[in-house]
């Protein structure tokens, strides 16, 4: 019988001291790590944050509330979010409650409020941080590489997607994955860059060498570049 009059019941389970386990540790003088945690959300925040802040330079996209059209003809808003991804549609349809089709079909403007913007650029921030971990060494190898190289990858995944067009990047691929950055930066300028640009054809509808994405965007390539090479933090 305990102070209050109570009989211990000899067949109750141990009570969890922060999972019992823990409470031995820390009676121990051990101060377990708490379950679960993320040890790179730190790093996580900070290169999300260079997302966010590098929308105010003159190199990246506007931040538009209105639907336009980019250079490529993909109906585009807040911040470059292209909204032909499933991912865009998806969000704007179950969560702001719009059809994006419908409003490309009928050729008027999808117009989002500024916290409707705020939640979706959010939400392509953190859609493309994920498609950016996934291509360049997954969970663990992404980490891998310095905080300038993530931030140069996050940019790059941000502007052509993890898809299709991700994929014909091949020589890009294969220098992260020797980590050779420098290798990494020609590969995003350049068609093929064993070969003296300007001399030689060196993708079959550049004749210049010069890849189609610096082509389109050499403005924020040569910052992506700039990055991998160290020459920004």
């Amino acid at each position: 019988m305990d102070l209050l009059g109570n009989i211990p019941n000899p067949n109750a389970p141990i009570p969890d001291l922060i999972g019992f386990r823990s409470g031995l540790d820390i009676m121990a003088g051990v101060v377990p790590e708490p379950a679960g945690m993320d040890v790179y959300a730190d790093e996580d925040r900070i290169v999300k944050d260079h997302m966010r802040k590098s929308l105010k330079t003159p190199a990246y996209e506007d931040y538009r509330l209105k639907m336009y059209f980019d250079h490529r003809g993909n109906p585009t808003i807040v911040g470059g979010t292209n909204l032909k991804e499933d991912y865009a549609k998806d969000y704007v349809r179950d969560v702001i409650g719009k059809d994006v089709d419908q409003y490309i079909k009928s050729g008027e403007p999808l117009v989002l409020t500024d916290e409707e913007g705020r939640g979706l650029y959010e939400y392509t921030i953190d859609t493309m941080y994920d498609e950016a971990r996934k291509v360049t060494g997954g969970d663990d190898g992404f980490y891998e590489h310095p905080m300038n190289v993530r931030k140069g990858v996050v940019d790059f995944i941000f502007n052509v997607g993890a898809g299709e067009r991700f994929q014909k990047f091949t020589g890009y691929k294969e220098a992260m994955e020797k980590k050779d950055y420098d290798r990494a930066a020609l590969e995003l300028k350049y068609g093929d860059p064993d070969l003296e640009p300007g001399t030689r054809k060196g993708q079959l509808d550049h004749p210049d060498n010069i890849n189609q994405y610096y082509e389109q965007r050499p403005d924020r390539a040569e910052e992506v570049m700039k990055y991998l090479r160290g020459l920004k933090e």
